[in-house]
């Protein structure tokens, strides 16, 4: 993996949704450990409540290792509602965990090639979304969550970003510019 830190993006910048009034700043594990503590505890408290916490891997994200920027969503009295991390770039799609979460697939050998065949422009994986929303806000995030991954794609230099996502996100995706490899959804 490259090194990303401070190369086009200024950590720690933030802005604020104007619909829901959201506050989305992006930050570097490394950089605020107390920020990605936050981050991991609310993906894991989601993750939980949807009865797929194990697909967090939340032991081996502890020291931020192989995360390169990830985003927070704050409310005004500075309580999480959204997240998101992102991987890479990356040297070759064994890096990734889309791998492993597609591996049933019978387009698993598609997947990896279309990765595999991007690496030397620039590829990076968006894991751990998640998102309190209209819980939280009265509004939807995920396609401001959705957003941020052309933002990251800027940011850390890539041209391409993969991500498993449940087919329920797919055409959320597909408004702000996401195209669905293949056939098969993730099993989770």
């Amino acid at each position: 993996m490259g090194n990303v830190v401070g190369r086009r993006y200024s950590y720690g910048a933030s802005f604020v949704e104007r619909e829901s009034g959201i506050r989305f700043e992006g930050h570097h594990p490394l950089l605020r450990p107390d920020l990605w503590k936050r981050y991991l505890n609310e993906a894991e408290g989601i993750y939980r409540g949807h009865g797929f916490e194990g697909t967090l891997r939340r032991r081996e994200l502890e020291e931020g290792n192989g995360v390169s920027l990830f985003l927070l969503a704050f409310t005004a009295d500075d309580k999480v509602v959204a997240g998101v991390r992102c991987h890479g770039p990356l040297d070759d799609s064994h890096q990734t965990a889309l791998l492993d979460e597609m591996s049933t697939s019978p387009e698993i050998g598609e997947i990896a090639e279309l990765i595999d065949s991007n690496i030397r422009t620039g590829v990076i994986e968006i894991k751990g979304a998640f998102s309190k929303g209209e819980n939280a806000t009265g509004h939807r995030l995920v396609a401001t969550i959705s957003r941020f991954v052309f933002h990251a794609m800027q940011w850390l230099g890539a041209e391409l970003a993969v991500a498993a996502v449940s087919d329920t996100l797919i055409p959320t995706g597909n408004a702000t510019g996401a195209r669905m490899i293949g056939t098969t959804s993730v099993p989770f």
